[in-house]
């Protein structure tokens, strides 16, 4: 109980770091501080610390992989070629530009994880929009919206969704033939109400009067097959039930290796791009969340909101409390909180998915809900580039809720 008594509060202030990041110190670091000075004074026990960890292994590795891989398409200019494309598509069209955008952040999610689409295509989008007398604001607030419901389509999409289903062990295919069905009827919904409320911007524009820039089609061709190949790969191993870690961290590797033997160099530069506070950032809220697993202030709490039903009412029930509280404080905190007073109460394995679609939906609510809607904005170069809080909320608060609803029916229904 005491322990309780200063974990909550201790991981409150700690999603307020995450956020805030007081003294210009990278949120993950003061995670890690926090995880570490809670095991130190006996907060969590190295025995749950060790629980914890060693259930985030796999997902650290994966997402490390994951990083690189990103980081090394960008360095060798397959950001560039598909942008290039997209503009010849869209000509003068605003909406088409939109629209194209869309589908690219959608497709782009669903492989390489919503925030190393964020990573990709944010900084990409604000170049080609500013270049062509364009404000980028609306661009990255359709990119921020897409990641988001995108990254429930499938478990690699999110490392929130790794994350929750290492911890109950939730096969493959009954996340594709439950929770996929649901979250393209969301994401469609929400792309549709994205489209529709940015419909008043001109309706055409200058077309892209620049060449598309040469790249070394070999190398990108080369690293298309190994992301294809990693991708099916994965899903056989999923459905296996195997780790996807290891694979994922040899694919970066040799993704590395493609590029240093054409562009000596650009190997580390690639390393250098990658965003890997997100990896300690995943380590000090697991030790912080193995602590809170026997709060029963929590765990009653949760148990409450679930109503002691797995049915369509206790699921809407936990997936949106799980939104809120991911709008809140940012959806992977959410999932370690979330998920933590779950598994003390052993109501996890009735929960997971609604758990997984509330922390996945939920940042559509508010601009710091999840890591891949602050990368996004973080692309555009001052207030007068990035959404507006007035613009975000008019578009979040109808197309977060409407994606939200749609997803949880479905789910339910076909659950």
């Amino acid at each position: 109980m005491i322990s309780t008594a200063i974990l909550l509060p201790l991981f409150a202030v700690t999603c307020w770091a995450i956020l805030k990041q007081p003294l210009g110190i990278d949120g993950a670091w003061w995670a890690v501080l926090a995880g570490v000075g809670s095991l130190a004074v006996g907060l969590v026990s190295p025995q749950e610390a060790g629980v914890a960890l060693g259930q985030t292994v796999d997902v650290l590795t994966f997402f490390g992989g994951l990083l690189v891989l990103a980081a090394v398409l960008n360095r060798a200019g397959a950001v560039d070629w598909l942008m290039d494309r997209l503009e010849a598509w869209a000509g003068s069209s605003t909406k088409r530009l939109l629209v194209g955008i869309l589908v690219l952040t959608a497709l782009l999610t669903a492989v390489l994880s919503n925030d190393a689409a964020a990573l990709l295509l944010a900084p990409a989008v604000v170049q080609r929009v500013r270049g062509r007398g364009l404000a980028p604001a609306p661009f990255l607030l359709g990119l921020a919206v897409v990641t988001n419901s995108a990254s429930l389509l499938l478990p690699i999409s999110n490392p929130v969704n790794l994350l929750l289903l290492d911890r109950d062990h939730l096969p493959f295919s009954q996340y594709i033939t439950t929770v996929t069905p649901g979250a393209m009827a969301g994401l469609l919904l929400t792309s549709l109400v994205v489209v529709a409320l940015m419909w008043h911007h001109p309706a055409r524009i200058t077309p892209a009067t620049t060449r598309p820039r040469s790249s070394n089609t070999h190398l990108l061709a080369a690293l298309a097959g190994l992301v294809a190949v990693l991708a099916l790969a994965d899903v056989v191993l999923v459905l296996l039930g195997k780790s996807l870690g290891p694979p994922t961290a040899l694919a970066s590797l040799i993704a590395l290796m493609m590029l240093g033997r054409l562009q000596p160099g650009a190997g580390m530069e690639a390393l250098k791009q990658a965003r890997w506070t997100l990896l300690p950032l995943v380590v000090g809220l697991a030790i912080l969340s193995a602590g809170l697993q026997q709060s029963h202030v929590l765990n009653g709490v949760l148990t409450s909101v679930a109503g002691g039903s797995a049915g369509l009412l206790g699921l809407a029930r936990v997936g949106a409390a799980t939104a809120a509280l991911a709008a809140a404080v940012n959806n992977l905190p959410a999932a370690f909180l979330v998920g933590a007073g779950l598994a003390a109460t052993h109501h996890l394995s009735s929960f997971t998915i609604p758990v997984i679609v509330g922390a996945d939906l939920g940042p559509n609510l508010a601009p710091a809900g999840s890591l891949s809607t602050i990368l996004a904005f973080s692309a555009g170069d001052g207030p007068r580039e990035r959404p507006s809080l007035t613009s975000f909320f008019r578009v979040g608060w109808v197309a977060g809720p409407a994606g939200l609803l749609v997803t949880l029916l479905v789910v339910g229904l076909v659950r």
